[in-house]
């Protein structure tokens, strides 16, 4: 293990040789800790084969005292674990990537919800153009999309680093009134648009930005679940109260949230797919799709708040 020969006699001295400079002081501190307070410990460090070869090492040990209460002796075990570090490296690094992904895909996601608003307004743009009329209307709402967009790639700065993320007190019902417009002409034809905002909610301390996307996504969502069948969406605002019980169940503190709801009257969730909703492409649509609930609940966590799924097959959820 520490590539020395058979006849090699162990010493602490010689364990503080084949250390890393930066592992030295962290191995003596432990040590005099253990002698001080006549306690064990484990710990990881690195060391040097006499070849050059740098070997990850775990130990862990214990104290022996003698018949008066005193350190006599320090022992224990130790185990090379390279290989498993290595994996586990490997692997740190394949998740990376693989969240990079689903950044990338998540906000192409979101910018498609926005292009089809985009789109949506400028097609009845021209047909207020053609019919000789003034769309400053439309004109006003394809402003207000560019804007979300852009508070979108602030996101995207702010993830990389890029930014320091701000959060302000926000209304949410003011903030899904904003966006009725763009939420009209984003969903289903077949689909009816209702709401029941509370007044007088308190603000939360959030990102108006991350607040949008949450309401688009799960709105989009609900629009697909219904289809090409007349059906309705709700949006939801409310003051809720979570008990100790229900608060440990949800695993946020217990206290006073804001309860924002969107429900469907579309198809639902199949028992098999319902624990697997929040993963990244995880989707019975198209291909491409599958990310939006994942975003959603990214920043709900984010924002230390919990999500949950409620949901009927053939009855809509």
């Amino acid at each position: 293990m520490f590539g020395k020969p058979l006849d090699y006699v162990p010493s602490y001295s010689g364990l503080l040789e084949q250390l890393t400079a930066e592992d030295q002081e962290r191995v003596q501190e432990l040590v005099r800790d253990s002698l001080t307070r006549k306690v064990g410990h484990s710990i990881e460090y690195q060391i040097a084969h006499p070849n050059g070869d740098l070997r990850t090492i775990s130990c862990i040990w214990e104290v022996l005292l003698d018949e008066e209460g005193s350190p006599m002796r320090i022992f224990g075990t130790c185990q090379d674990i390279t290989e498993a570090r290595r994996v586990q490296e490997e692997s740190l690094a394949r998740q990376k990537l693989e969240s990079v992904g689903t950044l990338a895909g998540g906000i192409a996601h979101d910018f498609n919800n926005l292009l089809g608003g985009v789109l949506a307004q400028a097609e009845l743009a021209l047909a207020e153009l053609a019919a000789g009329a003034h769309p400053e209307a439309e004109l006003h709402r394809i402003r207000d999309v560019a804007v979300q967009g852009a508070d979108i790639v602030r996101q995207l700065m702010i993830y990389a680093g890029n930014e320091s993320d701000v959060f302000e007190l926000v209304d949410i019902s003011r903030i899904v009134t904003g966006m009725l417009d763009l939420l009209n002409v984003s969903v289903s034809k077949h689909a009816a648009l209702e709401t029941n905002l509370g007044q007088n909610l308190p603000a939360v301390k959030a990102n108006a930005a991350q607040l949008r996307q949450i309401v688009m996504n799960l709105v989009t969502n609900a629009s697909d679940a219904i289809g090409d069948r007349d059906g309705s969406i709700r949006v939801t605002a409310s003051k809720a109260t979570l008990g100790r019980n229900e608060a440990i169940w949800k695993g946020v503190p217990e206290g006073d949230y804001l309860l924002l709801e969107v429900s469907d009257s579309g198809h639902g969730i199949p028992l098999d797919m319902r624990a697997r909703v929040f993963d990244p492409f995880m989707t019975t649509k198209s291909a491409g799709r599958g990310l939006g609930l994942a975003v959603v609940h990214g920043i709900v966590r984010k924002l230390q708040g919990a999500i949950d799924l409620e949901t009927r097959t053939r009855k809509g959820d």
